[in-house]
């Protein structure tokens, strides 16, 4: 029973992980259209963020008028 928690635990982050892999792509795809290229910085941090912030993020993106006010809500890390 301990060992099918473990393997459930493990098969969720990993699923966590790929939703936000795909999430840090859809950002970076509908941001090149808008804007143009994405500095190599900013695609770094995407990479590093949790699930919560790049849903702000890609909130934020539908209605910003520079890729720098996406990010301007939230602290860097």
């Amino acid at each position: 029973m301990q060992r099918t928690a473990l393997v459930m635990t493990i098969a969720e982050t990993l699923h966590e992980e790929g939703r936000a892999e795909g999430k840090v792509e859809t950002f970076l795809r509908q941001a090149k259209l808008k804007f143009g290229a994405i500095p190599r910085s900013m695609a770094t941090r995407l990479r590093n963020a949790s699930n919560e912030d790049l849903d702000r993020w890609l909130d934020a993106l539908i209605t910003a008028d520079e890729l720098d006010a996406v990010f301007e809500s939230l602290p860097r890390r």
